[in-house]
């Protein structure tokens, strides 16, 4: 998908167009951020329409991109969360740990031995094998390892998952920062550099903070 995607931006005006209404460019604003979710036809189209207003754009991205990094003590305190009877603080744990994936942190074995047996650790098997976070409701789980992945025993069956986090797929929301960092580097303004500077710093072995170092290169070299 990426050289699809720096195909098509090579053919992209940032030449600014009108300023519009603000509401409605911040509701299409959110709507391309939805769909830089989605397949590529979907996310070409959003970036297509988020590169007609580049200014606009950055301060968006300012706003909604952060750096892929989190410390232990604070994946700890939301895996420990996720053992809550409260379900906002359960769900709000579980959506913060998708994108800060407890992997940045700490290795998987640490993290399933933070967690108690019961719905917290269901929540977080889910969460590491990429499941809807109730797929194994009332089910517990031993942990064990083979050569490539960790692997989360149930019974007789077995879910496996990444071990480390530079083999983390699963993530649709560093799918999107990776996108949303080739436009910022097309667009190249100070303030888009700015943006991929503070991206750069994330975990090291995250594809956004490596692309966003990357794209940091091109534009120092042109």
């Amino acid at each position: 998908m990426v050289p699809t995607m720096m195909l098509m931006m090579a053919g992209i005006s940032t030449a600014p167009v009108p300023t519009g209404n603000v509401a409605a460019i911040k509701k299409e604003q959110e709507e391309c951020w939805a769909d830089l979710m989605k397949d590529e036809t979907t996310a070409v189209k959003a970036i297509l329409k988020l590169s007609r207003r580049p200014k606009e754009t950055v301060l968006f991205l300012k706003e909604k991109l952060k750096p892929i990094k989190i410390e232990k003590a604070e994946v700890k305190k939301l895996i420990k969360d996720l053992e809550s009877e409260d379900e906002k603080i359960w769900m709000s744990a579980f959506e913060k740990l998708q994108f800060y994936d407890p992997r940045l942190a700490m290795s998987v074995k640490d993290a399933f031995d933070a967690v108690s047996p019961g719905a917290g650790q269901s929540r977080l098997v889910a969460l590491f094998t990429g499941n809807p976070v109730n797929y194994f409701e009332g089910m517990q789980f031993t942990f064990a390892t083979d050569e490539n992945s960790a692997v989360f025993l149930s019974g007789n069956r077995g879910w496996g998952a990444a071990l480390v986090v530079s083999h983390v797929w699963t993530c649709g929301q560093w799918f999107r920062q990776t996108r949303c960092i080739l436009l910022l580097e097309h667009i190249g303004t100070r303030d888009a550099i700015d943006v991929l500077i503070a991206i750069a710093k994330g975990h090291p072995d995250v594809d956004a903070t490596k692309t966003a170092k990357e794209a940091l290169k091109n534009l120092q070299a042109e």
